[in-house]
């Protein structure tokens, strides 16, 4: 299968947290955050693993605010669109990858920073 991601995907070895929530319209949402785990993380989108005791809330096309909370407990802030979902085993949640629409210059470029440092990592260059 061909990769259709622009930019690279760096795996989390640890858990970064993400909560969102479902924008209904300009300015609101809809009910309480969801906690995820992320999974994998890229300038440009998200793999997280979403664990519920409901059914899956929501569907590929919804526009959600997404915010992650990184290792240094700053929080990255952006409105996304959910790509894809899948059911995780045993109908406990489902994975759930979003791309990023709308995120600020400032915590794009400390995303970057963020992603930079676990290419490093990832490379043994540290």
């Amino acid at each position: 299968m061909k990769e259709l991601r622009r930019y690279p995907r760096y795996s989390i070895s640890g858990t970064i947290m993400a909560a969102f929530r479902k924008i209904i319209q300009r300015g609101s949402q809809e009910g309480d955050a969801i906690r995820a785990s992320v999974m994998d993380l890229s300038r440009n989108g998200a793999g997280m693993r979403v664990v519920v005791l409901t059914s899956q809330p929501y569907r590929a096309g919804d526009t959600i605010h997404v915010e992650i909370e990184l290792s240094d407990t700053s929080t990255i802030d952006s409105v996304a669109e959910v790509k894809w979902t899948k059911p995780l085993p045993e109908d406990v949640g489902y994975y759930l990858g979003v791309e990023f629409l709308k995120i600020s210059d400032k915590e794009k470029d400390r995303l970057n920073q963020f992603l930079a440092e676990l290419g490093k990592e990832a490379s043994g260059d540290c």
